[in-house]
């Protein structure tokens, strides 16, 4: 089965199906499934935050068609912020850990 994960600001790798809910309350928050909160990007402006939750939810159901792993991170320019959605390399599991292939 493959997965899609989301980025958080913190460098964590989260599951894309133990979200539960997109915030836009100081910057892009995401909300797990058991309640806990991930920053995926510290954006600054009511505006903004709104197109970037948006970009997020379309680009995790676009890669919930894919049938290999995607990974969704938010990066900045430095001007503005992206949505980025990409293919992420095999992995397997190896007892209990994750390995490329």
């Amino acid at each position: 089965m493959n997965h899609v994960w989301i980025s958080t600001a913190g460098g964590d790798l989260l599951r894309a199906d133990q979200i539960r809910q997109i915030n836009c309350v100081e910057g892009v928050r995401v909300v797990t499934i058991g309640g806990s909160q991930f920053v995926v990007a510290a954006i600054e402006g009511r505006h903004a935050a709104r197109s970037v939750a948006r970009g997020l939810a379309c680009a995790i159901a676009e890669a919930d068609t894919w049938t290999c792993a995607a990974e969704v991170d938010v990066v900045s320019d430095g001007e503005d912020w992206k949505v980025r959605l990409r293919q992420m390399p095999e992995h397997r599991t190896v007892e209990g850990t994750t390995k490329a292939a």
